[in-house]
């Protein structure tokens, strides 16, 4: 980032302002679930569902709230094939939905085209060990 923002400020290009914030999604995106990875970090959300481009909620305290995140159908798509791989999964029109555990315990369910209207419908119930040792 340092060198970016060197070479930016050589060639009046546009300078990183948050570099930590930066490396942070840098790194989000190459080894985790990229704007779904802070969501996935935070201890208060229970659940997370993306029904379109503009419609990422997040649940805290059993409350569904929208969050300010617009995610591409192609992102979307990639994010879905980025955890489906590590479970060995698919989802395709021979297969139009799926369920599978994440590696954290976290549950993902995924519909896909025509079974919905126009876009991919994932929703993530997030492996909470707290929740789970108090409900035991």
């Amino acid at each position: 980032m340092r060198r970016h923002n060197d070479y930016a400020l050589g060639r009046g290009l546009e300078l990183v302002d948050d570099e930590p914030a930066a490396i942070r999604e840098v790194l989000a995106r190459v080894t985790g679930y990229g704007p779904l990875q802070a969501l996935l970090h935070d201890p208060e959300v229970e659940e997370i569902g993306i029904n379109g481009p503009e419609a990422v909620f997040a649940a805290r305290a059993g409350r569904s709230e929208r969050v300010p995140l617009r995610l591409g159908d192609a992102e979307v798509r990639d994010l879905v094939e980025k955890m489906l791989h590590v479970t060995g999964r698919r989802v395709d029109p021979s297969q139009p939905f799926v369920d599978a555990s994440l590696p954290d315990g976290s549950r993902l369910h995924v519909v896909i085209p025509d079974i919905t209207r126009t876009h991919l419908a994932v929703n993530i119930r997030k492996f909470l060990p707290a929740r789970r040792a108090s409900g035991s």
